[in-house]
């Protein structure tokens, strides 16, 4: 009885099994009397064995419904589990998620709320609409410990706070719940890791797409810069025959277009590198190289833009070497100087200028100086900071080129107001290092 009915049954059974006892069997017969007292002992253990057992039966049902709803509970957590991470690897499954989490734990209503830059972001909200306003959301986001609050039916709401890595990035909100604390806990966790899991998704498909940009940017660098080498060349020949055979008069035309074609033709080598070292094709070897060298071979590589003009090159006594690839370095010089070259009025010099870098020993400076009307401070601030190619509309194509291929190298470009009138092209690189005595 004790085993199938509990105490009270088992000690109703043990009175009745002790007077049946009594009256039938134990002398006298047929009355109610009980004459030696060790059938006293005898019929008080009937009572004894039935309590003792019910406590160990009752103990006994408890764990074998504790262990039951253990294995319940660990089976929805796993299937939540397999369902929150395996089921599918797409964005925006996030709020199908928190609403199976929310069935799983039997909640009658909830919702998921997530925390950013901006005001709060309702997910998903079950049953009773979610509240940005809650106070409880604050709260609970702000200390990162859960919170209850009683309900009706015995029930409770749960807030439990999504964290991961010391960070919380969110509320989950269950309403109407028996579940048990540990089961909240787990379920917060999962549901914390797949708002992670989410984000880093997002994060994954955006850094693909920009990876996608820029190999398609490359690859159409690469293929316009090709396509457009042909018909430059051509033209070049053409201007090379019409040189020859025209008369004075269309020299100073012929000149100009000459010119403007070795202009855009450096401005394709310029793009090509670029591209190269984009695709990760090219990679800068670093060497030490004479700031009268680059020099050099930045005016030969200007023959028609230089051509009538004065060129004052300086270079002080205790200037380093760079250490920059000479091609990158000369193609960063020859685009600053064609600037400065169309900047400055025909008659005034145009420099170049090397020396240390007064505040670091380690680099140098080499300077493109002219006296033309200045450089808008836009476009000042803008090379600065370092331009980009979304940049190159203000501050023109030739400048943006000019600052990538610094940065490949280590170094910088800017632009500063001359005293006097004019601008400073300047572009500072490492220095090489001193060579042994």
């Amino acid at each position: 009885m004790a085993a199938r009915f509990g105490f009270a049954a088992s000690a109703a059974a043990s009175l009745a099994a002790t007077a049946c006892y009594n009256y039938f069997f134990l002398p006298p017969v047929g009355t109610w009397t009980i004459a030696d007292p060790a059938n006293w002992v005898a019929l008080t253990t009937f009572l004894l064995a039935s309590v003792v057992v019910s406590r160990l039966v009752a103990r006994a049902q408890r764990r074998a419904a504790d262990a039951e709803a253990r294995r319940t509970e660990m089976e929805a957590l796993y299937d939540l589990s397999i369902d929150l991470f395996a089921a599918t690897n797409r964005i925006g499954a996030l709020g199908e998620a928190a609403g199976r989490a929310l069935r799983t734990i039997g909640a009658s209503g909830g919702g998921l709320v997530l925390f950013g830059d901006g005001p709060p972001e309702v997910v998903v909200s079950v049953g009773q609409g979610l509240d940005v306003g809650d106070p409880l959301l604050e709260s609970v986001g702000r200390a990162g410990k859960p919170a209850e609050v009683p309900a009706k039916g015995g029930m409770r709401d749960v807030y439990l706070p999504l964290a991961v890595g010391g960070r919380t990035n969110g509320v989950l909100v269950v309403r109407g719940t028996r579940a048990e604390r540990n089961a909240l806990a787990s379920v917060g966790r999962l549901v914390a890791l797949a708002v992670e899991r989410e984000r880093f998704l997002s994060e994954r498909t955006h850094l693909e797409a920009l990876r996608e940009s820029d190999s398609l940017k490359t690859s159409l660098l690469r293929a316009v810069s090709h396509d457009l080498r042909t018909p430059i060349t051509a033209i070049q020949l053409g201007l090379e025959r019409l040189r020859r055979t025209s008369g004075a008069a269309a020299a100073a035309d012929v000149h100009e277009v000459s010119a403007e074609t070795e202009r855009l033709s450096r401005r394709i080598d310029n793009l090509l590198a670029m591209a190269r070292l984009d695709a990760g094709t090219y990679v800068p070897r670093p060497e030490p190289a004479p700031p009268a060298d680059l020099f050099r071979a930045t005016l030969e590589a200007l023959p028609l833009v230089l051509s009538g003009r004065t060129i004052q090159v300086t270079v002080a006594p205790d200037t380093p070497d760079a250490l920059a690839d000479p091609a990158l370095a000369v193609e960063i010089l020859a685009n600053l100087l064609e600037n400065a070259a169309r900047a400055g009025p025909g008659d005034a010099a145009l420099e170049l200028a090397a020396e240390p870098n007064p505040s670091d020993h380690r680099r140098l400076r080499l300077d493109v100086r002219d006296r033309g009307a200045g450089v808008p401070s836009d476009v000042k601030r803008a090379a600065a900071s370092g331009l980009s190619p979304a940049e190159a509309g203000r501050a023109g194509l030739g400048l943006v080129i000019c600052s990538s291929l610094a940065r490949a190298m280590g170094g910088t470009v800017a632009l500063l107001d001359r005293p006097g009138g004019g601008t400073i092209a300047r572009l500072d690189l490492p220095a090489a290092p001193e060579a042994p005595a």
